[in-house]
Protein backbone atom coordinates (compact mmCIF):
# COMPACT_ATOMS: atom_id res chain seq x y z
CA UNK A 1 0.00 0.00 0.00
CA UNK A 2 1.93 3.44 -0.94
CA UNK A 3 -0.35 5.34 1.32
CA UNK A 4 1.35 3.89 4.53
CA UNK A 5 5.13 4.71 4.75
CA UNK A 6 5.90 2.78 7.79
CA UNK A 7 3.82 0.07 9.61
CA UNK A 8 5.73 -1.09 13.31
CA UNK A 9 5.02 -3.17 15.72
CA UNK A 10 5.36 -2.08 19.97
CA UNK A 11 6.60 -4.81 21.46
CA UNK A 12 5.89 -3.46 24.91
CA UNK A 13 2.36 -2.32 24.32
CA UNK A 14 0.83 -4.03 27.29
CA UNK A 15 2.73 -2.52 29.99
CA UNK A 16 3.26 1.25 28.14
CA UNK A 17 -0.12 1.77 27.34
CA UNK A 18 0.53 2.42 23.74
CA UNK A 19 -0.57 1.24 20.15
CA UNK A 20 0.05 -2.26 19.60
CA UNK A 21 1.09 -1.05 16.09
CA UNK A 22 1.46 2.56 14.78
CA UNK A 23 1.04 3.43 11.12
CA UNK A 24 2.76 6.33 9.45
CA UNK A 25 0.57 7.51 6.52
CA UNK A 26 1.98 9.52 3.45
CA UNK A 27 2.46 13.41 4.61
CA UNK A 28 2.59 14.66 1.15
CA UNK A 29 -1.35 14.23 0.62
CA UNK A 30 -3.95 16.80 0.82
CA UNK A 31 -6.40 16.79 3.59
CA UNK A 32 -8.89 14.84 0.82
CA UNK A 33 -6.53 12.40 0.32
CA UNK A 34 -6.19 11.63 3.71
CA UNK A 35 -9.65 11.67 4.36
CA UNK A 36 -9.80 8.96 1.40
CA UNK A 37 -6.89 6.95 2.53
CA UNK A 38 -7.51 6.52 5.92
CA UNK A 39 -11.25 5.44 4.52
CA UNK A 40 -9.30 2.84 2.72
CA UNK A 41 -6.85 1.11 5.63
CA UNK A 42 -9.93 1.49 8.24
CA UNK A 43 -12.10 -0.57 5.27
CA UNK A 44 -9.70 -3.11 5.20
CA UNK A 45 -9.09 -3.63 9.15
CA UNK A 46 -12.81 -3.32 9.34
CA UNK A 47 -13.83 -6.28 6.38
CA UNK A 48 -17.27 -7.88 7.22
CA UNK A 49 -17.80 -6.57 10.62
CA UNK A 50 -19.85 -3.95 12.00
CA UNK A 51 -17.76 -0.51 13.54
CA UNK A 52 -18.47 1.91 16.51
CA UNK A 53 -16.79 5.02 15.69
CA UNK A 54 -16.27 7.29 18.49
CA UNK A 55 -15.52 11.18 18.71
CA UNK A 56 -14.16 12.00 21.96
CA UNK A 57 -13.49 16.04 21.72
CA UNK A 58 -10.79 15.95 24.56
CA UNK A 59 -8.62 13.88 21.74
CA UNK A 60 -9.93 15.91 18.94
CA UNK A 61 -6.51 17.80 17.54
CA UNK A 62 -8.79 20.91 17.72
CA UNK A 63 -8.57 24.39 20.04
CA UNK A 64 -11.47 23.81 22.87
CA UNK A 65 -13.24 26.79 21.31
CA UNK A 66 -13.79 24.40 18.42
CA UNK A 67 -14.49 20.89 19.69
CA UNK A 68 -18.26 21.54 20.65
CA UNK A 69 -19.16 22.52 17.41
CA UNK A 70 -17.49 20.03 15.58
CA UNK A 71 -19.03 17.51 17.75
CA UNK A 72 -22.25 18.82 17.16
CA UNK A 73 -21.50 18.98 13.52
CA UNK A 74 -20.81 15.37 13.69
CA UNK A 75 -24.11 14.42 15.69
CA UNK A 76 -25.58 16.39 12.59
CA UNK A 77 -24.22 14.19 10.59
CA UNK A 78 -24.92 11.12 11.96
CA UNK A 79 -28.78 12.05 12.53
CA UNK A 80 -29.37 12.18 9.25
CA UNK A 81 -28.13 8.83 8.53
CA UNK A 82 -30.45 7.65 11.06
CA UNK A 83 -27.66 5.79 13.08
CA UNK A 84 -27.81 4.89 16.56
CA UNK A 85 -25.95 7.06 19.24
CA UNK A 86 -25.27 7.53 22.48
CA UNK A 87 -23.92 11.31 23.72
CA UNK A 88 -22.11 11.81 27.31
CA UNK A 89 -20.06 14.17 28.48
CA UNK A 90 -17.29 12.94 30.74
CA UNK A 91 -14.06 13.49 32.25
CA UNK A 92 -10.89 11.82 30.82
CA UNK A 93 -8.80 10.12 33.03
CA UNK A 94 -5.09 11.36 33.08
CA UNK A 95 -4.22 8.00 33.10
CA UNK A 96 -5.17 7.43 29.72
CA UNK A 97 -3.29 6.21 26.89
CA UNK A 98 -4.20 8.20 24.18
CA UNK A 99 -4.30 11.10 25.99
CA UNK A 100 -0.33 10.65 27.39
CA UNK A 101 0.02 10.37 23.85
CA UNK A 102 -1.67 13.88 23.36
CA UNK A 103 0.17 15.31 26.08
CA UNK A 104 -3.04 15.94 27.97
CA UNK A 105 -3.74 15.67 31.37
CA UNK A 106 -7.61 15.37 32.87
CA UNK A 107 -10.07 16.63 30.76
CA UNK A 108 -14.38 17.05 30.14
CA UNK A 109 -15.53 16.71 27.20
CA UNK A 110 -18.39 15.50 24.85
CA UNK A 111 -17.83 11.77 23.84
CA UNK A 112 -20.65 10.75 20.67
CA UNK A 113 -20.30 6.61 20.07
CA UNK A 114 -22.05 5.73 16.97
CA UNK A 115 -22.68 1.94 16.14
CA UNK A 116 -22.08 2.04 11.88
CA UNK A 117 -23.32 -1.76 10.31
CA UNK A 118 -20.96 -2.42 7.45
CA UNK A 119 -23.57 -2.05 4.76
CA UNK A 120 -23.42 1.35 5.67
CA UNK A 121 -19.73 1.48 6.76
CA UNK A 122 -19.38 0.17 2.76
CA UNK A 123 -21.54 3.20 1.48
CA UNK A 124 -21.01 6.47 0.02
CA UNK A 125 -22.19 8.47 3.26
CA UNK A 126 -19.38 7.40 5.42
CA UNK A 127 -16.48 9.42 3.80
CA UNK A 128 -17.85 12.12 4.93
CA UNK A 129 -18.21 11.19 8.57
CA UNK A 130 -14.33 10.10 8.81
CA UNK A 131 -12.66 12.45 11.07
CA UNK A 132 -9.68 14.69 10.11
CA UNK A 133 -8.86 15.44 14.10
CA UNK A 134 -8.62 12.14 15.38
CA UNK A 135 -11.37 9.18 16.26
CA UNK A 136 -11.10 5.95 17.57
CA UNK A 137 -13.18 2.85 15.93
CA UNK A 138 -14.04 -0.47 17.30
CA UNK A 139 -14.21 -3.02 15.34
CA UNK A 140 -17.04 -5.45 16.83
CA UNK A 141 -16.55 -9.10 17.23
CA UNK A 142 -19.75 -10.59 16.89
CA UNK A 143 -23.03 -9.18 15.48
CA UNK A 144 -25.35 -7.79 18.24
CA UNK A 145 -27.88 -4.62 18.05
CA UNK A 146 -26.30 -1.12 17.81
CA UNK A 147 -27.62 0.10 21.22
CA UNK A 148 -26.59 -3.02 23.22
CA UNK A 149 -23.08 -1.98 21.54
CA UNK A 150 -23.24 1.18 22.67
CA UNK A 151 -24.03 0.55 25.84
CA UNK A 152 -21.89 -1.90 26.79
CA UNK A 153 -19.06 0.33 25.25
CA UNK A 154 -19.70 2.15 27.71
CA UNK A 155 -19.30 -0.04 30.67
CA UNK A 156 -15.73 -1.14 29.28
CA UNK A 157 -13.10 -0.22 31.58
CA UNK A 158 -10.42 1.64 28.82
CA UNK A 159 -7.27 -0.86 29.77
CA UNK A 160 -10.26 -3.78 29.01
CA UNK A 161 -11.65 -2.72 26.11
CA UNK A 162 -8.74 -4.55 23.75
CA UNK A 163 -10.17 -7.94 25.46
CA UNK A 164 -13.89 -7.09 23.82
CA UNK A 165 -12.80 -6.08 20.06
CA UNK A 166 -11.08 -7.34 16.65
CA UNK A 167 -9.49 -4.23 17.46
CA UNK A 168 -9.12 -0.60 18.04
CA UNK A 169 -7.83 1.37 15.69
CA UNK A 170 -7.66 5.73 16.28
CA UNK A 171 -6.82 7.48 13.15
CA UNK A 172 -5.37 11.12 13.27
CA UNK A 173 -4.80 11.68 10.26
CA UNK A 174 -4.18 15.20 11.04
CA UNK A 175 -0.98 13.85 12.24
CA UNK A 176 -0.59 11.20 9.42
CA UNK A 177 -0.30 8.61 12.53
CA UNK A 178 -3.09 5.40 13.24
CA UNK A 179 -2.49 3.40 16.44
CA UNK A 180 -4.11 0.05 16.05
CA UNK A 181 -4.98 -2.03 20.07
CA UNK A 182 -5.38 -5.74 19.00
CA UNK A 183 -5.02 -8.97 21.01
CA UNK A 184 -6.70 -11.17 18.06
CA UNK A 185 -4.15 -10.11 15.23
CA UNK A 186 -0.04 -10.17 15.20
CA UNK A 187 1.84 -8.33 12.44
CA UNK A 188 1.51 -10.85 10.15
CA UNK A 189 -1.65 -10.73 10.04
CA UNK A 190 -2.32 -6.98 9.90
CA UNK A 191 0.23 -7.06 7.24
CA UNK A 192 -2.06 -9.65 5.10
CA UNK A 193 -5.16 -7.11 6.04
CA UNK A 194 -3.45 -3.91 4.75
CA UNK A 195 -2.14 -6.04 1.55
CA UNK A 196 1.80 -5.53 2.33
Amino acid sequence: MDDIIKLKENKSWLTDGGPRFMLTINKKASEEQKKENSYDILSKLIGNSNVIMELNGSLLNLPPKKRDSYTYEFIEDIKALGLEYRCSRVISSPNSSLLNLFGKTKVEDQVVAVYIPNEIWSGNEMLKLISFYGAKYFVIKEASGGLEMLEQLQRIKEADQVDHFKLIAFDAMCLNAMGIFTKDYELSDIKAILGF
